[in-house]
């Protein structure tokens, strides 16, 4: 036999999506936040994968601290170029958002 089902539960098991209205401005701002949300750890990452590619060459070719310190100072490198280049990306999203009405 069947269960007994109450519109209310009907309702909260529906396979329909619910349209909720979002505020332009919010979706705007979420999808910028999202664009920028990955530099953290891709600075992290690349100053590690520098501290370690040194590290290792360090330990093949003898050489301690030099290419460990190469190394880590390549991934610091990388990870500002990246900041820079999303900078001057957020720089030229607005300047086009500024142009148009």
């Amino acid at each position: 036999m069947p269960w007994p089902v109450d519109s209310a539960a009907a309702l909260c098991y529906s396979h329909r999506a619910i349209a909720v209205p979002v505020d332009p401005d919010a979706k705007n701002l979420l999808q910028k936040a999202s664009s920028y949300s990955y530099l953290g750890i891709f600075m992290g990452v690349a100053v590690l994968i520098g501290f370690l590619g040194g590290r290792w060459l360090d330990t093949r070719f003898h050489t301690q601290p030099f290419l460990m310190l190469g190394g880590l100072a390549c991934g610091i490198g990388a990870g500002f170029r990246e900041l820079y280049r999303l900078a001057r990306r957020g720089m030229r999203d607005e300047q086009r958002g500024d142009k148009q009405p």
